[in-house]
């Protein structure tokens, strides 16, 4: 019989006597199935180590019906089968096998069930001491104590022996701490979830920024930092890596203080203009606030060296070969007020994105190479008071500023570029803080609009070169009698007498 499972089920005799009391030891009992080798196919067996009847839908057991037993009406005690390895036979039973299928199909003999098979109790629980769970457990503490007596043995002799002997060889610095898995999930589990998935994209501005941030800056920040600037140091890395072809000092990158190649650990001093002045490079291990053009604090004026946790307000990178494109999550950065990139060559659009800036003031893309529109998102930034684009490649027809755009606009700067269409008459309704408009050397056409006299701030209005026709309204002349000393415009397309239009004589 099986060591894992047996079970007595009563086979060939019938019901015994009561003097010997065979139906205690059994769990089934049937019919007289005779002196053949039976086998009966059943559900219900015992197990020799808990002491309980096994009832289990997924196993078969076999009972096999001992000739011997049978022959002399004898049933098999398997009780005491682990303790001496001899089979006791009692009154007229049978010993349950678990099998398999395999097993089932493969058997030769014959398979009967017993449908009137009755259940009786179960047999006594077999003592504890006498189990195979006993001696497995009995087995297991001793290996534990013999293991706790070793590891003894080897603490008392390692102590004994320090202090002679020539000393360990010095374990050599590494040039950089490694980064902890954990921190690295964690940081860029959280600049996904505040930048966006995008970010994980292989072979991006977004993920060389992210490896840095990882794997090389010598900061190391995590997500617990009190300063709470991760996600702006990892946006300025990636303005760095959107507008930086080949990297560090040459040709192709930034003219001054871009990230040396290979980074540096250090905190990367630079120079930062024609006069001597020193700042520190981009992707040092420098504060990010004083990276050459970054400007923190926490609003008020800059006190000095930048402190842990300043936000960056101010981005000054103009005439420094910036290649590439403008970033649209810097709108992230939430405390940002000016952007300067005048005189660089970034090329692709403004990003719409641009929008949802709630503190910018002023923002300068003059001589770049930018195309498309101006989107008309950017009437949303509420604090916006300057926007210059001059000299880029910006085209289509410019949005007419909404009701309650930009209440604090002052300077609006589009020239030399190719707009086309109408001017829209809003600008001088809505805008009128205005002082200065500049559309100098586009392509609008059509009339110039009357409700440009509504902007009574206005002091510079420059419309020449442009495709525009027909007479300078007397409202836009108006406001020489108020603030407005510069006004232009193609004198042979548009009738403008001099007391109006200051360069039409």
């Amino acid at each position: 019989a099986s060591e894992k499972k047996k079970a007595l089920a009563a086979a060939a005799g019938g019901p015994s006597s009561p003097g010997s009391d065979p139906l205690s030891k059994s769990t089934l009992k049937s019919e007289d199935t005779g002196t053949r080798s039976t086998m009966i196919l059943g559900e219900i067996g015992y197990d020799s180590e808990s002491g309980r009847p096994a009832i289990d839908p997924n196993v078969n057991f076999q009972y096999s019906v001992d000739t011997q037993a049978v022959s002399t009406s004898r049933t098999i005690d398997s009780s005491s089968y682990p303790e001496n390895g001899a089979l006791n036979v009692i009154d007229g039973a049978a010993v349950a096998h678990a099998v398999s299928p395999e097993q089932i199909m493969e058997e030769e003999a014959e398979f009967e069930d017993i449908p009137a098979a009755t259940d009786y109790a179960p047999m006594e629980a077999v003592p504890f001491r006498k189990t195979r769970r006993c001696r497995v457990l009995a087995a297991t503490g001793l290996c534990l104590v013999v293991s706790a007596a070793v590891a003894t043995a080897v603490a008392v002799t390692v102590g004994k022996s320090k202090g002679s002997g020539p000393p360990p060889p010095p374990t050599p610095e590494p040039t950089m701490a490694p980064t902890p898995i954990s921190y690295t999930q964690t940081v860029r589990e959280y600049l996904t979830e505040e930048v966006g998935s995008h970010i994980n994209e292989t072979g991006t501005p977004y993920d060389d920024a992210l490896i840095w941030i990882e794997d090389v800056d010598p900061l190391n920040l995590s997500t617990k930092n009190e300063s709470g600037t991760l996600v702006q140091r990892y946006l300025l890395a990636v303005l760095y890596y959107s507008t930086v072809e080949g990297g560090g000092d040459d040709d192709d990158g930034w003219v001054r203080c871009g990230a040396s190649d290979p980074p540096s650990s250090d905190d990367g001093t630079c120079e930062s203009d024609d006069k001597g002045g020193t700042s520190k490079r981009w992707l040092s291990g420098a504060n990010e606030c004083e990276w050459m053009g970054v400007r923190c604090g926490r609003g008020e004026e800059d006190s000095g060296k930048a402190s842990r946790g300043e936000k960056v307000l101010d981005i000054y990178l103009r005439k420094n070969n910036m290649r590439g494109t403008l970033v649209p999550e810097l709108h992230l950065i939430s405390t940002l007020e000016n952007i300067d990139f005048n005189y660089n060559a970034l090329t692709g659009t403004v990003p719409s994105e641009y929008g949802l800036m709630s503190n910018v003031l002023q923002i300068g893309v003059n001589f770049n190479r930018l195309n498309g529109s101006i989107p008309s998102e950017l009437y949303g930034i509420a604090s916006l008071q300057v926007l210059t684009a001059f000299n880029n490649s910006l085209e289509g027809s410019l949005p007419a500023p909404p009701a309650g755009a930009w209440p604090n606009m002052w300077k609006l700067g589009l020239g030399m570029n190719r707009f086309s269409g109408r001017i829209p008459s809003e600008l001088g309704a809505r805008l009128t803080s205005l002082v200065t408009l500049d559309l100098y050397h586009n392509s609008f056409s059509g009339s110039i609009p009357s409700e440009l006299g509504n902007a009574k701030n206005l002091k510079e209005l420059f419309l020449d070169q442009n495709d525009l026709a027909g007479t300078m309204p007397r409202e836009a002349c108006a406001l020489r009698n108020v603030k407005l000393t510069d006004l232009t415009v193609d004198c042979e397309e548009v009738e403008c007498g001099s007391e109006c239009c200051t360069n039409c004589d």
